[in-house]
C-alpha cells in the first residue's frame, strides 16, 4: 500500500484530536499545505477536531496568508491533548520549536514534507517526496482520497507552490502540472502572482542593508561566500546577499545562544558543485556538530545552540572542506 493511502487511513481512523504543526517561521507553503490538509482531514474524518499550531511563529508572508485565509492558531498547551500530531513542511519537532515534552507521550507523530532528509525515530510515518513544495504533496493526498480541493484550498495550494518555486522561476514539470490542475479548479494564476507582489516592510529592508554592511567575503574554490548576521529576517537577508552577487550566503540570528542560520545558494553554485544545501550542508553539519537542519537544493536552515562566533568557526571550516571535496571529486570524475 502506498504511503499516501496509509497516511490517509491513519487520519481517517483517528479517534482523538489532531494537531497540524507548522515549522518555525512558517512560509506560505507551510501555511497552505497545513490549511488544505486540515480541510481534507475534516472532510474524511468529521468526528475529530483538527487544529493548527505554529509554536515558532510565522514569516511575514506566512502570517499574511494565514490572515487572508481567516485562520486562527491554537494555544501551545493544547498540543498535549492531541492524539495525532502532523508536522507540515518540516522534518522534526525542533524545526517547529518543540520537543517531545510538548506533546502527549501517547501521540502518534506523522509528517508531510517535501525536503530530502532523514526523519527521527519518533516519526511513525512520513509521507514525503522531493518535489518542489509540500503543497504538491497535499494535492497528491487529495487525489489519493478521491477528493477535489475547495476553491479556497486550491488557491492556497497555488500560493504555496508559487512561493516555493520563487514565483515559478525554479518550477519543474511536476509543479507546473500541479498548478495546471489547480487552475482547472478555478484558480486565477495572475491573482496568485499578484498576491505575492507584496512590498517589503521597512524592518526587512533594514535587515537586508545591515546584512550587506556586515558581510564578510570569503573566496572558496572560485565561489564568493557571504557571511553575516542580523537580529531578524535572516532568510530574507540571505536572499539579499545573493542578489548582491554572492554564490552562497550564510546569515545568522542569535537569541539567548539559540542560533537560527539561513543559507541560500545560487542555482549556479548547485549546478557546479552538486552540493545540496539542505542535505549535504545543513543536515551533514548537524550530524557532526549537533542541532537540527534541512532544506532544499539551494535553501537551508540550521537550528543550533551555541555561541555565534564558535558556530561560525566550526561551520566555515566544515564548509571549506565540504566544497573542496565536492569540487575535487567532480574534477576527478571528468578526467
Amino acid at each position: 500500500m502506498c504511503k499516501a493511502r496509509i497516511f490517509l487511513d491513519r487520519t481517517k481512523s483517528a479517534k482523538g484530536p489532531i494537531a497540524i504543526v507548522i515549522h518555525s517561521g512558517g512560509d506560505p507553503d507551510a501555511v497552505a499545505s497545513a490549511f488544505s490538509l486540515k480541510l481534507l482531514i475534516e472532510k474524511l474524518n468529521p468526528r475529530v477536531s483538527v487544529a493548527l499550531f505554529a509554536p515558532g511563529g510565522l514569516s511575514d508572508d506566512g502570517a499574511r496568508l494565514f490572515e487572508t485565509l481567516g485562520l486562527s492558531l491554537q494555544e501551545r498547551p493544547c498540543l498535549k491533548e492531541a492524539e495525532t500530531v502532523i508536522l507540515a513542511d518540516t522534518a522534526d519537532l525542533p524545526h517547529a520549536s518543540l520537543t517531545l515534552n510538548d506533546i502527549s507521550e501517547h501521540a502518534e507523530i506523522l509528517v508531510v514534507d517535501h525536503h530530502k532528509t532523514r526523519y527521527p525515530d519518533y516519526v511513525k510515518l512520513a509521507f514525503s517526496d522531493t518535489c518542489k513544495s509540500s503543497s504538491e504533496l497535499v494535492l497528491q493526498l487529495y487525489d489519493t482520497a478521491g477528493e477535489t480541493p475547495t476553491q479556497t484550498a486550491s488557491w492556497a495550494l497555488a500560493i504555496g507552490i508559487s512561493c516555493d518555486t520563487a514565483r515559478l522561476a525554479t518550477s519543474d514539470n511536476r509543479s507546473l502540472l500541479a498548478l495546471s490542475r489547480l487552475v482547472q479548479n478555478g484558480v486565477n494564476i495572475g491573482e496568485v502572482l499578484s498576491w505575492m507582489k507584496c512590498e517589503m516592510k521597512e524592518d526587512e529592508r533594514i535587515a537586508r542593508i545591515k546584512a550587506a554592511q556586515r558581510a564578510r567575503v570569503i573566496r572558496s574554490q572560485g565561489f564568493l561566500i557571504g557571511i553575516s548576521n542580523v537580529g531578524s529576517y535572516n532568510a530574507s537577508a540571505a536572499s539579499g546577499l545573493l542578489s548582491l552577487g554572492f554564490d552562497l550566503a550564510v546569515v545568522v540570528s542569535e537569541k539567548k545562544k539559540e542560533l537560527t542560520v539561513s543559507i541560500r545558494a545560487t542555482s549556479k553554485f548547485f549546478e557546479k558543485t552538486g552540493l545540496s544545501v539542505g542535505e549535504e550542508i545543513c543536515q551533514e553539519f548537524c550530524r557532526l556538530y549537533g542541532g537540527s537542519g534541512g532544506g532544499h537544493e539551494c535553501v537551508g536552515i540550521i537550528h543550533h545552540i551555541s555561541n555565534k562566533d564558535e558556530f561560525l568557526r566550526k561551520f566555515m571550516k566544515f564548509l571549506e572542506v565540504t566544497i573542496q571535496a565536492k569540487v575535487k571529486g567532480s574534477r576527478n570524475a571528468q578526467k
